[in-house]
């Protein structure tokens, strides 16, 4: 939910969203992947980032496809694990 409220909407200027330009910078803004939080060296809650986005494909997999790809629940949002 709270990234579907952040990200700009696709259809305003007609293009994909794409994780590495539109996901990340959120992530960053929030601080989620610094030093403090998943960006940690040992992550944070069982999940981790790269620190400062630095490898957006394995954070793109470690989002999507680690633990079996529970963080995402797209048939219900609701009970997703990421950014809840």
């Amino acid at each position: 939910m709270f990234l579907a409220l952040t990200l700009p909407a696709a259809a305003e200027d007609d293009r994909k969203l794409s994780f590495r330009h539109d996901v990340l910078p959120v992530l960053s803004k929030a601080g989620c992947n610094g030093g403090g939080c998943h960006g940690a060296l040992a992550g944070k809650g069982g999940f981790r980032l790269s620190l400062n986005a630095y490898d957006p494909d394995t954070d793109h997999y470690n989002i999507t496809r680690e633990n079996r790809g529970r963080r995402i629940e797209f048939a219900a949002p609701s009970s997703s694990l990421f950014v809840t």
